[in-house]
């Protein structure tokens, strides 16, 4: 996963406070950035001053990549650090250069836009179910395919720093309905928590989200 920061990146990797905006929305970045270690929020600010969170960046993810490969002039959301994050950054002009000369570096790119538009997927589907139980199990699960470690057989740290809030923001929930159903599957069993670090039983969540789907995710 080092492959793109060590050809473009323009200085050693820099650490970022927890609650530091590394882009704002609309802004016109001067580099896009490799995470290291740590995590990012990506996010909106809808028109009654509520956050809208739109996805997640965690060690080997590359933002803004939209911008960084063209399709946008400025960066679509907000990129919060959500604890101590240490980013690399990336010369724009420099990644289509690596692309174009590197085959190694091509390969990469492609396998993690594939990678991330086939696990997205879930995340949709999360959005699309009809109560907040399955939102949050389906959310989970595209947690812990795209973000998580598998800790022992079957368990999964989800590998972010997650409230309740958070979920909610995630979701279009609100935290009180949140922590309603996080105390059900911790009864459950399907779920351990403590200091915003999840652990999840995958096989649990698989009967939730079905086997014809999570059967195409091999982690």
């Amino acid at each position: 996963m080092s492959i793109l920061p060590t050809a473009i990146s323009v200085e050693a990797g820099r650490r970022y406070p927890k609650g530091s905006i590394v882009l704002f929305q609309g802004e016109v970045p001067r580099y896009g950035f490799f995470v290291v270690a740590g995590s990012i929020k990506t996010y909106a600010i809808d028109n009654d001053g509520n956050e809208r969170v739109v996805g997640f960046s965690s060690e080997g993810d590359i933002f803004p990549l939209d911008w960084l490969l063209g399709m946008s002039r400025s960066a679509m959301f907000y990129y919060e650090t959500l604890i101590e994050t240490q980013l690399v950054p990336i010369i724009k002009p420099s990644l289509a250069e690596t692309i174009d000369a590197d085959s190694e570096a091509s390969l990469f790119v492609r396998d993690y836009l594939l990678r991330d538009a086939a696990s997205g997927l879930l995340r949709n589907l999360a959005l699309q179910q009809s109560n907040a139980s399955n939102k949050i199990l389906y959310l989970f699960y595209y947690l812990a395919i795209r973000h998580g470690k598998q800790v022992s057989a079957g368990l999964f740290n989800l590998g972010l720093p997650l409230t309740h809030q958070l979920i909610a923001d995630n979701l279009g929930l609100t935290r009180e309905t949140v922590a309603g159903e996080m105390s059900k599957f911790k009864k459950a069993g399907v779920v351990v928590y403590r200091r915003k670090q999840y652990v999840v039983d995958k096989l649990l969540l698989i009967k939730t989200v079905g086997k014809e789907i999570t059967a195409n995710f091999s982690n």
